[in-house]
Order: structure tokens, then C-alpha cells, then sequence
């Protein structure tokens, strides 16, 4: 069989959607196969760059989101991204959103609008209010209870509620989990309600008795009664030996019918700022006198030393509350008494509060709790295990309110608390006392805590854990801190190192929850300020700059000239006024500019050229002669055009300078006059000569000068064209082609190969010369995918690969393959437009590239693009340029995204096809090509079209296939 791109199996090659037209007279429909080629997931190599700068990107309501808090985040297995929100679920295929609201007029609409979760005020994580089962049923809950989402109809399938005997349609689902086992089970945590398990049979939800009876026993302990009728109300509870000599702190609360809650209001000043009451559990009975209700008392402060063992003892304490005085208003009929602690059996909640939950196995499940702790439920065993804090145990949970639970590819589950940091669950060493069996109980295991320490810039950001997710690396991607403070940040956490980098986004500190899609890309949704595509690869070129607002910045100048000397300096020159050299290791800059009072400074007001020499000197042409920068006495020596002098410069602009291979400096002019340099005389010697039968040129600058195998030099000529130049004979030769008519060779490079390829101003593309026959055998145009037809700087790496720098960008091309491949602003570039002249290649082969925001400097082996093949979706039909409808009377049977084929009439033969390449990271750079089989001779040309239109289809069978690449270039070739 063949399948749609995303649909099982999961291994494919391709993916087919059949299309016919008809005639009338019964001739046979016209059928097209859909077939998008795609790679199965996974084999992306997510090594991430070692700084910490990341590509970020905002999307809000101006690109398409409904609404800009983005509470909950899925990708799903086609790769589509879908996003909860305040107003609606939205599907996403980095192009567009889809959004999906109830309508009360559709049954298959979903009835979840809002995926806040809140609870009396406080915000708690909405992630798992999304979830994908083993078998690809995509679930949702939100305000509107538990959906299933139908892939085939593009429609949702609501589940009703079971509350005794009754099926409530009203619900709000805040947590979904499934059985890794794929035994089809399906958990939801429900609001106020607590646990429910999806029933498929009956296809509806119904409780968890062993949990909610759990719960119900907690609550029975919770409740004060008044048997005797005399006003004073109690309640008996025993506390486990575990908890001996802990100190409790407890609040009594009255609840009215409806759910609400009135506190006591501080009743303990002593314990601010919540003012609970206190008491030590030391064993044994104690029997409380009856309170008032919000009076002060006598109250306990401290622990006891915890004891164990046989020493350890439970406590049983009489609590009475007497509600015949200072309770105003009295109790009315319908209200209740409760008794609220921290530690089991009390909680702070009348209900429980299940933020998070989460299934190991096929026995085990984990609850997290809003301010109860964590329990493990051990179905088959019958038993639970309760963690909370011990006072005294640095080893425990470390809060009792859990926010959010994640199991790492490892199969280690860590969990988020409020105001506790993070907690991974450690397991006992098998064959250890803890586990002998050699297996692991969990109930023997500890947890290790991450922190926040004020002190330490490598630890969380805050204590309060919203959301984790994990890249392909095993690491950890951590969103922590309360909504609107400073410590609300992206964090980054390495298992192996525990060590914590924080990425702080300026655009918000409201973050709530983050994903790490297949390709790397992270997500992070904000409260009200959009959503957040981080690219941690994308910013593959180290950039050096000033910020404008520094002394003597060179920020928004030209760059024109770059050098690297031995010391590793880097020395830059161009329109700014004098020279600068950056120590790369203390990263200062050093600014040299002219000082009329001393004869040694630089004398320059614009640099063209930088070289150092064998002997280490760094030699400066500029619009004032070429100067000499003496490293020992820190001065420049000026060498400038003396019209009395013949041996001097023949004039003070100096574009060029080359120091070939025997050690003699060339310099050559904007007059357009070579000369050779002597150091013993300090004396300057021109050439103007042509050799005979050659195109001779006058004036026009000489900007660049090279030397091939043979020691002979060529040169560019900045308005006439090429120059050879063979030192023995000390004659020019120009060539005056065609392709130098009115052009001007700007920048030259001989590569490995001997090859010689120059551009400029005026040509036509990148020029590959044969040296041998004197002629042009190749020019390469943005025809052939050059970016612009004049290049700005030309470096060849050591692999043969040309980098050429220009006003659109930087581009890298293999001569032997004749590939490029782009490089833009996004991935890193100081910009997209660079300068002439501003190019560098260093002894040990970092390139360098400048313009007017800085410059970037790298090793072409560190550039490592993306490897990951996106999955090619179709995102929609059109039949005689309207939408198609899905239906049973539909040519669409089927969402486009899985039809397998589909089916049109004989007035249906005008078709536009859209699909997509889920490579997220920059959709506009992803292209794409596409043919119609039965119709189309070959592909079409590589482009960001990405819909593909057909008129007056005859009747037929056709495939159709979509094919697509990532933002690097990289095609998805499967098919």
C-alpha cells in the first residue's frame, strides 16, 4: 500500500492521494495520487553551538494567534504543531494557524475554548491538558472536558463525564496521560472532581475508586462535626509514626455549599505571614480544648528531635472548634467545618488538586498535588506511597505543591514544584539494601533537589517549575519563575553537570510552558505576550561589534579591511576615521587615529587594506599613503607620494597590498599603478608598461592582487578588468574581453585547483578564467544560484569551497559540484549587505567577512547546518479556485492532510494543491518542488511556491508529488 505522508506506517517512502475528473458518457474518472515524500522521524544531530546567543522570534496575535497567551503546547506525529489558548485550540504549519472555537450550532465542533488553569486565584501549568496516545489519537481537554480530535473529518468527538449515576456535559480537564504500554487507558485529571479513567467501551470517563477513595478517607478526617449538638465541633486524627516530631500547621475553614472557602484570618501572629496554627506531634493522644474560630491560643514552635524506629510514635490529636461565639456570620444551613494541614492525612484542599499526573507502567501511576504532595498509587499491590515534606529529610520531595512531572528519555521522572525547585527521583543502586532484589521499588527512593541559589549564576532562575521538556542532547529545558518577575526565564538544565545556564527572553517574563519539536526548534508560550520559536542553531556565525553607545564604536561604520596577526589580534580598518585592533582574549579594543601633534600616528581617515608581513610588521593602506605599524614602539611610519621624490608613491591612495612569495610587497593605487616596494631603500618602483598586442589600460583603481604557481601576479582593475603581471618581464598585460566591457575586476582568488576567479562592479557574475588559454570559460549568475552577480569578497576554505560575500548575504559554493548554499542575517551575519575589501582568511584558516554592523569570523568546518528532513504535509485543496468542503458528496473524503485519494468530476478539472515542509525554524527560506505524474515531463524548479495549480486536467489517473527541504537546503529525498 501507499500511504499519505504522516500516516502509518511510519516508515515510508511515499505518500498518495488518488484525484479523478470525468466526462460525461461514462468515460473513465481522471485520478490523481497526493504523494508528499518525506523522511521517518529522527537521526537529527542537535549539537548546539557552545554561546548562548539564540535566534528568537515572536509570534503573536499580528501573525494569525487569536489569542497571545499560549498556554499548552503538542506536536503531533505529523509534525504539526498545535497550541491552547485563552480563546480556542490553533493548529500551526509554519505558515498559518487554524483556529478551532465551539460553536454551539456544531456537534463536531470542540467545546473547550479557554486552556487556562486556575484554581482560587492561582495559575497553574496547562501543558497536559494536550496529549498524543501510543496509537496517534491526539486528546484535548480545556474548559470544554475530554475530546478526541478526528484526523479524517478534521471535527472533535466530545466524552461526557460519569458522576454517579449521571453523565455531566460540563467539565474541565486539566491533565491527560496514557498508558505507555499501549493498553489503550487514559487518565484525566478533572477539576474539583479529581481522577477519572476513559472507559472505550462505554466512551465516557469514570472514576478512579482506589484514588478517590483515598481522598475520601483524607476527608473524612478533615471534617468537623457537631454530634452532640452544643455548638462545639470536632474531628479525630492520627498522624503516622513517620511524622513524630514534626510540627503541623493547620487552619480551620468554613465551606459553603457552593465550594467557596472562609479562612481563619491569622489566628497565629507568631507565624507570619499565613498566621496557621502550630503543634508538635510527640506521640501519644492530645486532646486539644475547643478554639474559637480565628481566636489565638497557645501554640508550639520548633521540631522535636525526629526520632525512628522504635522511638518513633504515632499521634492522635482532638481537635474542637467552638463556633457559639466569634463566629460571624454563624454557620447557616448547607455550610461546613473543615480542619486544613500540611502534612497527611491533611492537605490544604476540601478536594484534591490534581496538577500533574503521570503512568510509569501498567501498575504504577503518580499524582501530583496541589499543596498534598506526591503519591504513588501501586495498582496491583493496592498500595500508596505518600511523599511530603519531612522537616528534617533533605532527601524528600521539596514542597508539597506539584506543578508538573517529566520523564526523560532515560526513564528518570523528575518533578516541578511551587517554591521547591526541581526534584529528580533517584533509584537505589540494585543489589543495595534498598534494593535487593536487584530490580528498583520506588518506594525506596529519594529525591536530589536543583535550587535556586542567589549566589550561584549556574543554578534554576527560581524555585517555582511551570513546565520541562528535553532536546535530543538529554538536556533539560526548564521554564521557571513567577509570571511578571525578573526570575521568570528559560532554563537549561545538563543531568550529567547539574549545571543550570539561564536564558532570560527580553520580550517576556511571562513564560508558562516550553516544547522541544523534532528539529530542535524550542517553543515557549507566554501569558499575553505570544509565543516564542527559539532556534539554538540558528546563529551559526560568531559576530563582533561595539554597541553604538560606546566610546570611539565602531558601530553602522564601514568595514573595508581585516587582518588577523600572529598575536591573534585582529586589526579592522574602512570609514571610520582611523584603526582599530581587538585583543580576542580580553575582548577590549585598542582605537589608533590620528594626532597632529605626533608625526607618528596614523595619518588616515579611510583604511582599504591590512596585511602583515613575515617578519610580523602590519602594513595599512589608506587614503593617506601606506603606513607601518611598529609593534615594539607602538608607531606608525608613513610612506606617502612626494612629487619630488620618483621613487616615492605616486599618489597617497593605496588600495592593495600583496607580499608575494619570495617576500617582495606589492602596492597597488587607486591610480591604477603597481608598485614594487624595496625595505632596504624604502624606495617605491612603478609599472605602467604594457606588454605589445595587449588592451592597455589607464587609470582606474587596482583593488586586489594575486599570485598563481608560477609567481606571476594578476590584478583587478576596479573600472577596466583584468591585469597580468609577470615580475621577470616587468610588463602588463590587460585583457579587453567582451565580458570586461565597462566592468571592473573588483576581487580575485587562485584556489587550490590554480583555478582564477574574479567579480566586480559591472560584471556579470563570478568568473572563472583559464589562465593557460588566456579566456573566460565559465561565468556563474544568480541564474545558477549566485546570490548577486558582483561578489564583495571571494575565501576559499580548506575543502575547496568558495565563500563569497555580497549585498544580499554570504554564500559558500563547491566548484567541482556547482552547489551553493546561503547564509542570511538570520543565521548569524553582522547583516546581509557586506563591504568591499572586508574579507580575510587566517594562517590557520578562519574566514572573516565585514560590513558596517561588524564582522564575523569562523571556521567553515563549525558551520553545521541542519540535517533534519522535514515531513511534506497538504494543508489544503481548491476545485475551481473555491474550498472543498470534506464530506460524503465531497471530492474530499478525507482532511487533506491523510486522504489517501481523492476523486472530481468532469467540471473539476481546475486543481490547486498547498502543502507544507514542517521545518518551523524559517518557513520562507524552505523550498520546494513538485510533479504531476501523467502531466508534468519533470519537476519543477526548486522555489518557495508551495501551491501547486493545474487547469483542464483531461480524464485520467495522475500522482501527485510534493517534496521539500528544511531552511538549510536539506531536500527530504526518501521518495
Amino acid at each position: 500500500m501507499r500511504y499519505l505522508c504522516g500516516s502509518v506506517p511510519p516508515v515510508r517512502d511515499e505518500c498518495l492521494l488518488p484525484l479523478q475528473t470525468t466526462e460525461v458518457l461514462m468515460k473513465p474518472f481522471p485520478k490523481i495520487l497526493l504523494l508528499a515524500l518525506a523522511l521517518p522521524w529522527g537521526g537529527i544531530n542537535n549539537s548546539y553551538a557552545q554561546r548562548n546567543e539564540m535566534a528568537i522570534q515572536r509570534l503573536n496575535a499580528s501573525d494569525g494567534l487569536a489569542e497571545n497567551s499560549v498556554l499548552c503546547m503538542l506536536q503531533d506525529h505529523l509534525g504539526f504543531l498545535w497550541l491552547g489558548t485563552q480563546y480556542g485550540l490553533h493548529k500551526y504549519d509554519g505558515y498559518a494557524f487554524k483556529v478551532y472555537l465551539p460553536n454551539p450550532d456544531d456537534p463536531g465542533s470542540i467545546r473547550s475554548r479557554n486552556f487556562l488553569n486556575i484554581s482560587q486565584g492561582v495559575r497553574y501549568g496547562s501543558q497536559g491538558m494536550l496529549y498524543e496516545d501510543a496509537d496517534r489519537n491526539l486528546w484535548i481537554g480545556g474548559d470544554g472536558g475530554l475530546h478526541r480530535y478526528l484526523r479524517d473529518s478534521d471535527r472533535f468527538l466530545h466524552y461526557p463525564l460519569q458522576v454517579g449515576a449521571e453523565n455531566l456535559e460540563h467539565y474541565k480537564v486539566v491533565h491527560i496521560t496514557g498508558d505507555p504500554a499501549r493498553q489503550g487507558r487514559l487518565w484525566v485529571s478533572v477539576e474539583a472532581r479529581g481522577l477519572y479513567q476513559f472507559d472505550p467501551a462505554r466512551e465516557t470517563l469514570v472514576p478512579v475508586e482506589s484514588i478517590s477513595n483515598f481522598f475520601n478517607r483524607a476527608a473524612d478526617n478533615m471534617r468537623l462535626n457537631d454530634a452532640d449538638n452544643d455548638g462545639i465541633y470536632e474531628t479525630r486524627v492520627t498522624f503516622p509514626a513517620s511524622e513524630y516530631g514534626y510540627t503541623l500547621e493547620y487552619k480551620f475553614a468554613v465551606r459553603h455549599p457552593n465550594g467557596s472557602m472562609i479562612w481563619e484570618e491569622g489566628p497565629n501572629p507568631a507565624n507570619p505571614p499565613h498566621g496557621n496554627r502550630t503543634i508538635i506531634l510527640r506521640g501519644g493522644d492530645i486532646d486539644l480544648s475547643p478554639v474559637d474560630f480565628g481566636a489565638p491560643n497557645d501554640f508550639e514552635t520548633g521540631d522535636l528531635t525526629h526520632a525512628t524506629g522504635n522511638a518513633a510514635r504515632s499521634t492522635t490529636i482532638r481537635f474542637q472548634v467552638n463556633t457559639k461565639r466569634r463566629l460571624t456570620p454563624p454557620l447557616a444551613p448547607g455550610d461546613s467545618l473543615w480542619l486544613l494541614g500540611n502534612l497527611p492525612p491533611l492537605n490544604w484542599q476540601v478536594l484534591p488538586e490534581f496538577n500533574s499526573i503521570f503512568c510509569e507502567n501498567d501498575s504504577i501511576f503518580w499524582v501530583g498535588t496541589n499543596g498534598n504532595g506526591l503519591l504513588r498509587f501501586n495498582f496491583e499491590a493496592e498500595r500508596v506511597t505518600h511523599h511530603f515534606i519531612p522537616t528534617h529529610d533533605p532527601h524528600s520531595i521539596s514542597s508539597n505543591s506539584i506543578w508538573t512531572m517529566f520523564q526523560d528519555r532515560r526513564g528518570t521522572l523528575w518533578i516541578g514544584t511551587d517554591g521547591g525547585g526541581l526534584n529528580k527521583l533517584v533509584q537505589p543502586v540494585a543489589g543495595s539494601s534498598e534494593n535487593p532484589a536487584g530490580g528498583f521499588d520506588r518506594t525506596a527512593l529519594t529525591f536530589t533537589r536543583y535550587q535556586h541559589d542567589p549566589n550561584d549564576p549556574h543554578s534554576l532562575s527560581s524555585n517555582e517549575i511551570n513546565c520541562i521538556d528535553e532536546d535530543a542532547n538529554g538536556e533539560l529545558w526548564i521554564v521557571a519563575g513567577d509570571v511578571s518577575s525578573s526570575s521568570n526565564q528559560l532554563n537549561r538544565l545538563n543531568p550529567q553537570t547539574s549545571q543550570v545556564t539561564r536564558h532570560p527572553i527580553e520580550l517576556s517574563n511571562r513564560l508558562g510552558v516550553v516544547l522541544v519539536d523534532r528539529s530542535g526548534l524550542l517553543w515557549a508560550g507566554s501569558w499575553n505576550d505570544g509565543l516564542f520559536k527559539l532556534n539554538p542553531r540558528a546563529l551559526k556565525f560568531p559576530h563582533y561589534t561595539m554597541q553604538p553607545n560606546e566610546p570611539n564604536s565602531f558601530y553602522g561604520k564601514y568595514i573595508r579591511a581585516i587582518c588577523e596577526d600572529r598575536a591573534g589580534n585582529i586589526w579592522l580598518g574602512g570609514d571610520m576615521e582611523g584603526l582599530y585592533r581587538l585583543n580576542r582574549q580580553s575582548g577590549t579594543y585598542t582605537y589608533f587615529k590620528n594626532d597632529p601633534a605626533h608625526r607618528d600616528s596614523l595619518n588616515a581617515t579611510a583604511t582599504w587594506d591590512i596585511i602583515e608581513d613575515r617578519n610580523g610588521a602590519i602594513w595599512i593602506g589608506s587614503n593617506e599613503g601606506l603606513h607601518k605599524f611598529d609593534h615594539r614602539k607602538k608607531i606608525f611610519k608613513r610612506y606617502q607620494h612626494d612629487p619630488r621624490n620618483p621613487q616615492s608613491l605616486t599618489s597617497n591612495g593605496v588600495a592593495s597590498i600583496f607580499e608575494d612569495r619570495s617576500g617582495v610587497l606589492w602596492v597597488g593605487n587607486w591610480n591604477g599603478v603597481l608598485h614594487r616596494f624595496d625595505p632596504a631603500k624604502e624606495t617605491f618602483t612603478p609599472y605602467r608598461e604594457f606588454e605589445e598586442n595587449s588592451d592597455w589600460y589607464s587609470g582606474g583603481p587596482l583593488l586586489d592582487i594575486v599570485e598563481d604557481d608560477l609567481g606571476v601576479l594578476w590584478l583587478g582593475k576596479g573600472e577596466n578588468g583584468l591585469v597580468k603581471f609577470d615580475p621577470a618581464i616587468g610588463k602588463l598585460k590587460g585583457f579587453k574581453e567582451n565580458s570586461f566591457d565597462a566592468s571592473g575586476v573588483g576581487r580575485l582568488r587562485i584556489d587550490r585547483a590554480g583555478r582564477l576567479w574574479y567579480s566586480g562592479l559591472g560584471i556579470r557574475g563570478l568568473v572563472l578564467f583559464d589562465r593557460k588559454s588566456e579566456s573566460v570559460t565559465k561565468i556563474i549568475t544568480e541564474a545558477d544560484g549566485l546570490l548577486q552577480n558582483t561578489a564583495y569578497g571571494i575565501e576559499e576554505d580548506n575543502h575547496g569551497n568558495l565563500w563569497i560575500s555580497s549585498a544580499r548575504g554570504l554564500s559558500k559554493y563547491n566548484p567541482d559540484r556547482g552547489t551553493f548554499h546561503h547564509y542570511f542575517k538570520e543565521d548569524g551575519l553582522q547583516d546581509n549587505e557586506f563591504r568591499f575589501f572586508a574579507h580575510h582568511k587566517s594562517r590557520s584558516g578562519e574566514l572573516f567577512f565585514g560590513g558596517q554592523y561588524g564582522f564575523n569570523a569562523f571556521y567553515p568546518d563549525s558551520i553545521k547546518d541542519s540535517d533534519y528532513a522535514p515531513p511534506i504535509v497538504f494543508t489544503d485543496l481548491r476545485i475551481n479556485n473555491q474550498p472543498v468542503a470534506i464530506g460524503k458528496d465531497s471530492p474530499l473524503q478525507k482532511d487533506i492532510a491523510v486522504a489517501e485519494e481523492i476523486t472530481l468530476a468532469y467540471d473539476q478539472n481546475d486543481i490547486a494543491i498547498t502543502f507544507a515542509a514542517l521545518d518551523f525554524s524559517m518557513p520562507e527560506r524552505n523550498l520546494y518542488s513538485f510533479k504531476l505524474g501523467n502531466y508534468d515531463e519533470d519537476w519543477r524548479a526548486p522555489s518557495q511556491e508551495r501551491t501547486a495549480v493545474y487547469t483542464n486536467l483531461d480524464p485520467g489517473e495522475y500522482v501527485f508529488r510534493a517534496k521539500g527541504t528544511n531552511y538549510d537546503g536539506v531536500w527530504n529525498e526518501a521518495g
